[in-house]
């Protein structure tokens, strides 16, 4: 008897630290674990509510080699954030669309990325709402999120998000402390043509 399920392929919190250990390097060494771990979990309790049969349908955006759904496609880009077997499934900068992925996916998953894309914030958003029928995303709100050495970085407000989406509300918007937290759904996106 097959006793695995989709819960399988999610990203344990004993993986998820023991991981960002191995991986270690700016990103994962930044900011505390634990403040990364609560926005990993709550999106990994997303994608278990929405279920998923294979990896494969999950495409996750910048996971500087940390995926919370294992096995999941990835894209990245050659550039930044460099880490020990870097082998994303679309070595490509997302702030550059149409994407070069072949499929829509069940869920696009980016935590923590978009507020790496300005100024082509908007462009990548209405692509991955293009490609998928669920997004999670975590970006920090707003202009005063501008890092030292990052000034091109911008977080984005659910005001900018609102009008990018024609007024679409995410499902789910959360405050984190590492940035807010969406979910939207586009099952009931009329103009969704995948």
């Amino acid at each position: 008897m097959n006793t695995s399920s989709h819960h399988d392929f999610l990203l344990s919190k004993e993986e998820f630290f023991r991981k960002a250990t191995e991986i270690g390097g700016g990103h994962w060494n930044s900011q505390p674990l634990d403040l990364r771990w609560n926005y990993h979990c709550s999106a990994i309790e997303i994608v278990r509510k929405i279920g998923i049969s294979k990896p494969q349908e999950v495409l996750e955006i910048g996971t500087v080699g940390l995926q919370i759904v294992k096995g999941s496609d990835t894209l990245d880009q050659d550039k930044y954030w460099n880490y020990p077997g870097k082998n994303p499934t679309f070595m490509h900068d997302a702030r550059n669309t149409p994407w070069p992925v072949q499929n829509a996916y069940k869920i696009i998953i980016a935590l923590r990325v978009f507020q790496y894309l300005a100024p082509y914030q908007e462009q990548a958003f209405n692509e991955a709402r293009r490609l998928c029928r669920h997004l999670i995303l975590v970006v920090p709100r707003g202009d005063a999120y501008r890092p030292k050495g990052l000034e091109t970085s911008k977080g984005i407000a659910l005001t900018e998000f609102l009008r990018w989406s024609d007024g679409m509300p995410p499902r789910l918007f959360q405050e984190t402390s590492m940035g807010d937290l969406y979910h939207w759904d586009f099952t009931q996106d009329a103009e969704r043509t995948p």
